[in-house]
């Protein structure tokens, strides 16, 4: 037995229309829907990139705040103690003549105007117990472009210690610690 249907038009307010399906979008919504797909990225983008910005302006704040804390700290409790070298955590810091710390682990040339990158990379390893990690600048390790360490260690004319984050490109973010007066000087923050 066959059953026969009939489809009768849908008839709204004297008006005849045709139920019709579509498939997909025509070319003028995709093209609407890819431009505010763009602006939307657009936009997005643009904010990422500054966020990053001022995450690494906050970093290197943050590391030559807490850096500036270390040293002053030291540098009180050795005038009150007068003494050329103190414990701290699991290391011994070792000042120079002018009272300041000036490496660490290994005493070795402790002067205000003779500082090398090692002794700068030691003072940092031995002020924090979990320091972020570091490549002395110019070294085998940081030209092999391979370092994925945080900061990279200058000595600047033997009295200044740079601590450059390694993470942004021509040395926008860095910080350096003189060895003379224990100032704190915190560039692209």
């Amino acid at each position: 037995m066959k059953i026969k249907t009939h489809v009768t038009p849908y008839v709204s307010q004297g008006c005849l229309c045709r139920v019709r399906r579509e498939n997909g979008f025509s070319l003028f919504e995709l093209t609407i829907v890819l431009i505010v797909v763009g602006l939307l990225v657009s936009s997005s983008t643009q904010y990422y990139l500054s966020t990053i910005e001022n995450s690494k302006s906050s970093l290197i704040e943050f590391q030559a705040a807490t850096f500036s804390r270390a040293v002053g700290n030291l540098y009180g409790q050795a005038k009150i103690s007068n003494s050329q070298s103190l414990s701290v955590m699991d290391s011994t810091i070792y000042l120079n003549e002018k009272g300041w710390p000036a490496t660490a682990e290994r005493r070795t040339s402790v002067k205000s105007y003779n500082q090398s990158p090692e002794e700068c990379e030691r003072l940092w390893h031995g002020l924090f117990s979990n320091a972020p990690g570091t490549v002395i600048a110019g070294s085998k390790e940081d030209n092999s472009g391979q370092s994925r360490k945080d900061f990279r260690v200058y000595s600047i004319n033997g009295r200044i210690c740079r601590y450059e984050l390694n993470r942004s490109p021509n040395g926008e973010y860095f910080f350096d610690y003189h060895l003379s007066s224990g100032r704190v000087d915190v560039y692209g923050g």
